[in-house]
C-alpha cells in the first residue's frame, strides 16, 4: 500500500480545483455582502474578531490561501454560511 503525500498545489491540481478562482469568489462575495450591510473593513474585522490586517491581506490577495477558521469567522459576521462564500 502506497501512502501519498499531497502538497497543497498537487492536491488541487489532481482534483482540478482552481484555488485562485475559488479565493476570488470568496473575496468577491465578502465585498458584496460587506457593502450590502454597509460595513467598513474595520467594522467587519471587529465583528469577525480578526485583525484588520488579516482582512486586508485577504481583500488584496497578499496570500494565496485563506484559513478555514478565518473564512468561518467572516461568514458568521456577514450572516453567511461557508457555502455562501464560495457560490
Amino acid at each position: 500500500m502506497y501512502m501519498y503525500k499531497y502538497t497543497y498545489k498537487s492536491y488541487y491540481c489532481k482534483y482540478k480545483i482552481d484555488i485562485m478562482s475559488l479565493i476570488n469568489k470568496v473575496i468577491k462575495n465578502i465585498e458584496k455582502r460587506r457593502n450590502e450591510l454597509n460595513l467598513s473593513v474595520d467594522a467587519l474585522a471587529k465583528k469577525a474578531n480578526i485583525p484588520t490586517g488579516t482582512l486586508n491581506n485577504i481583500r488584496y490577495k497578499k496570500h494565496n490561501d485563506i484559513r478555514l477558521e478565518t473564512a468561518y469567522a467572516i461568514s458568521i459576521a456577514l450572516n453567511f454560511t461557508l457555502d455562501d462564500l464560495v457560490k
